[in-house]
């Protein structure tokens, strides 16, 4: 891997994060009032504490360090995927740095900050959401900038390394 393929997936993954701790920080502050902020049409800001995985299934269980386990594990997955892919297709380094930086982005969360959001509630180690869409009645579950670029990043991966159908993958 060149220095320039590293700079772009590790410049990548350190614009995630830091994107995500300071969004996250400014919606511990200011997005949480009432009513919810609506920036835009179908758009809600509003603070949630996921303690659980995604869509927040297994809140208010023990499954946190198990969390923190596996993250570690996709860090490493990332890390590998770098390894064996920067290579040969050096353009991956930004999706593959979206990935990363998201998934640090969470374990960030999960490791280092305890939130409270009052109302006599004790501080707590969880991931920070905080963008909730709707499509009429219904809305997607919070989340945050970190689960954004993971999407984003697997996406672009699967369109680039995902054999197209039709194509022979021999």
């Amino acid at each position: 891997m060149t220095r320039a393929t590293a700079a772009s997936l590790l410049g990548t993954a350190a614009a995630v994060v830091l994107a995500d701790a300071l969004t996250k920080s400014w919606a511990i502050e200011h997005a949480n009032r009432w009513p919810p902020r609506s920036p835009l049409p179908g758009l809600q800001l509003s603070v949630t504490l996921n303690t659980g995985s995604a869509f927040g299934l297994g809140h208010g269980t023990a499954v946190a360090p198990a969390l923190v386990g596996f993250a570690a594990l996709v860090v490493a997955g990332l890390a590998a995927l770098a390894y064996a892919v920067l290579p040969r297709h050096p353009r991956l380094a930004i999706p593959i740095g979206l990935a990363l930086g998201g998934t640090l982005g969470n374990l960030a969360d999960r490791l280092f900050r305890e939130v409270s959001l009052g109302f006599g509630s004790p501080p707590q180690a969880a991931v920070v959401d905080f963008i909730v869409v709707h499509v009429g009645d219904s809305a997607w579950p919070a989340f945050n900038l970190a689960d954004v670029a993971i999407v984003v990043a697997l996406g672009w991966l699967g369109k680039r390394l995902l054999p197209k159908a039709g194509e022979d993958d021999a």
